[in-house]
């Protein structure tokens, strides 16, 4: 949830100071661009706090048996990430889309996503269950 917390104020601050979400796009299906597009990411909020480490679930980083984080092809991103046009209003005029959320349910209680006022919660809590 720090993780979480942390992406969600780096994302306020970008978007105070450049009036916009951050326009990164997911270029192809490869290794290679799903790393780019890490890459991207993790610059555009590092000058508001986040680093690599950040970006990266411990618990999904140790079922992964711990890979080195500083080479490059170990480069991802744990947390999914919504996409806004370029408008300043845009994230916080859709109070229901999630900022972020974890790629895996892998606390049990389904993915956790926080949403545009920095609430979190899990996939399972916002889904009726039968």
């Amino acid at each position: 949830m720090a993780n979480l917390r942390n992406l969600h104020a780096a994302a306020e601050l970008f978007l105070q100071q450049n009036e916009s979400w951050p326009q990164i796009f997911l270029t192809d299906d490869s290794d290679e661009a799903d790393q780019n597009y890490a890459r991207a990411w993790i610059a555009a909020l590092r000058p508001f706090g986040p680093t690599q480490k950040t970006w990266i679930c411990p618990t999904i980083q140790e079922l992964l048996k711990n890979p080195d984080l500083s080479k490059p092809e170990n480069t991802r991103l744990d947390y999914g990430i919504s996409t806004f046009d370029d408008k300043p209003a845009t994230p916080h005029r859709w109070a229901q889309q999630p900022w972020f959320g974890e790629v895996g349910d892998v606390h049990g209680n389904g993915n956790l996503v926080i949403f545009a006022d920095g609430s979190i919660t899990d996939v399972k809590s916002l889904v009726p269950q039968k």
